[in-house]
């Protein structure tokens, strides 16, 4: 399917997003040699030369670095009778653009360099020699032997790039080499925007950040999870969904653990492939114990092992604007749902779309004093027909301006209150009928112009919820009175769910005519005062 969302525009979702499933994960990893995690990383004193020796497997490696301003870089590998366990190398240099590594972002290999030409004291010529004129950008080198191709090069970076812990490495019975890169470059894929400092990983970042920092994720694939925000109180800001990954490979722990006091707030990125085999309450991509937001994030194809595939959230707040949870799993038996919250917690979500998954119901809430709140979501079956929201045991939950697909099971049980929801079978300040998407089959799940939703929703409610106002999931205008529609709300209309009206709906030949209704009039002018300020995308 295809899904209009938030920086992704047409991106594959649902049952195709570009995130290797589970499945096809596994054909990511080389499982027939030994990859090494020790290695040291230096540089001198001008920061512009780092030296990493591996000690280890031969299968690939990579490494990721940024050059600022045109400049020549050498890449030199030592190995061959330099270490007792050396091998014939190969070097692979791709642009670093958040996407598989290919032929399409290639830039440059070598197999066999010409003795004397190297810069590291190589005396065979089967240890491998780049050197080449690069223009401003991310890179990323790869390392292994002979014959690197680009599907064992990806592997490799899906499987993360090298890190640099302490201590020095002892030589085991694979491979031995060290790595120079020679050149005006910057090591690592993420930026501290206060310090300037480069990291590696995720979790080295945050743990040396400071309250209020915010980090900047490049694009790329980051191989992590276990990632733990102890108060951190840091922004972490991707360079959106379809171009910063982060992939937990169904390691068996969270990808992102926020504690009690953690403020921090998370945008523009993926969560995919996390799984949690911890405590009762699972959350294979998220787990939050603080008050933290997210936004314009997608978390896909999440695991737990009892309750909750993708959320789970206790004794804290978690609220998301404009993001994408789908297609979650969780293993047979427990309460099997997407999203969990208890213990006095509380779940906010508004302008956000939710596919069931392989999962019994989308939330499941407990215990006193534990809170939901839905504002002008979507929700749909995701191919499990799977239930909607069920909140037992002293929950409660307030669900406005929703769209629920017909194909999902139910709507929602226990302390409910439900205002201006779209559901087969709802009753009350509700509509009951189908909500009638663009195109469901491809994931355009904006409503058509005869649904029963535009037009529909409570203004007032959409505004109290805190999302970002202007703007739907799409990066669309909300408000867009689509002609001979009544109008629930004055004086600005809004329709139901995360997608505001398809924009063949208010196609209008009448210059000015900002409504549709084919006529220049206050209601025009006061499209133009809600929408005032606004920066479009």
């Amino acid at each position: 399917m295809k899904m209009f969302a938030p920086g992704l525009g047409a991106v594959t979702a649902l049952a195709a997003i570009a995130v290797p499933s589970h499945a096809q994960s596994l054909a990511f990893f080389i499982t027939d040699q030994l990859h090494s995690t020790q290695a040291t990383i230096g540089s001198n004193d001008d920061g512009t030369d780092a030296s990493s020796q591996y000690i280890g497997g031969i299968s690939v490696d990579t490494f990721a670095f940024e050059v600022t301003e045109v400049s020549t870089v050498q890449i030199d590998v030592l190995s061959y009778d330099a270490f007792p366990t050396y091998f014939d190398s190969f070097l692979r240099l791709y642009e670093d653009d958040g996407q598989p590594l290919s032929a399409a972002n290639f830039v440059a290999s070598n197999d066999d360099a010409t003795v004397g030409s190297d810069r590291n004291g190589s005396t065979r010529s089967l240890d491998s020699f780049l050197e080449l004129t690069l223009q401003p950008g991310r890179y990323i080198v790869a390392v292994g032997a002979f014959n690197l191709g680009n599907t064992e090069a990806d592997a490799g970076f899906s499987d993360g790039l090298l890190v640099a812990p302490t201590g020095t490495p002892t030589p085991i019975d694979t491979g031995a080499y060290q790595l120079d890169i020679f050149g005006d470059f910057v090591m690592g894929t993420i930026e501290n925007g206060t310090t300037h400092d480069r990291h590696f990983t995720i979790a080295d970042a945050v743990a040396t950040s400071s309250k209020n920092d915010t980090l900047f994720l490049f694009a790329s694939r980051y191989s992590e999870s276990g990632i733990q925000f102890n108060d951190a109180d840091v922004d972490i800001v991707g360079n959106g969904p379809d171009n910063t990954l982060i992939l937990g490979q169904l390691a068996g722990d969270r990808i992102f653990s926020h504690d009690s006091q953690d403020q921090s707030a998370v945008s523009g990125l993926t969560l995919a492939q996390g799984r949690s085999d911890q405590g009762a309450t699972n959350g294979g991509a998220v787990s939050s114990r603080g008050f933290v937001s997210y936004s314009n994030v997608v978390m896909r194809d999440n695991q737990g092992s009892s309750i909750s595939s993708s959320i789970s959230v206790r004794d804290g707040r978690l609220s998301l604007d404009r993001c994408i949870v789908e297609s979650g799993v969780v293993d047979p038996g427990g309460t099997r749902s997407g999203i969990f919250v208890g213990f006095g917690g509380a779940f906010e979500a508004v302008n956000s779309v939710f596919a069931t998954g392989d999962v019994n119901a989308l939330l499941f809430a407990q215990n006193a004093d534990t809170t939901v709140e839905f504002t002008n979501c979507t929700v749909v079956d995701g191919g499990f027909g799977a239930g909607g929201i069920q909140m037992t045991t002293g929950s409660s939950a307030i669900i406005t301006n929703c769209v629920f697909d017909a194909a999902v099971a139910s709507f929602a049980t226990g302390d409910v209150t439900a205002t201006r929801n779209l559901y087969p079978g709802l009753t009350g300040d509700n509509f009951d009928a189908a909500p009638n998407f663009v195109d469901a089959a491809n994931g355009d799940f904006r409503l058509t112009a005869d649904s029963p939703g535009i037009d529909a929703g409570d203004f007032d409610a959409y505004s109290d919820a805190g999302g970002e106002g202007l703007l739907d999931i799409a990066g669309n205008l909300r408000f867009n009175d689509v002609p001979g529609v009544a109008n629930f709300s004055s004086p600005f209309a809004i329709d139901l769910g995360a997608f505001e009206a398809a924009p063949d709906a208010l196609a209008s030949t009448c210059p000015g005519d900002l409504t549709g209704d084919n006529a220049v009039n206050a209601d025009d002018l006061l499209q133009v005062l809600g929408n005032f300020g606004q920066t479009c995308p």
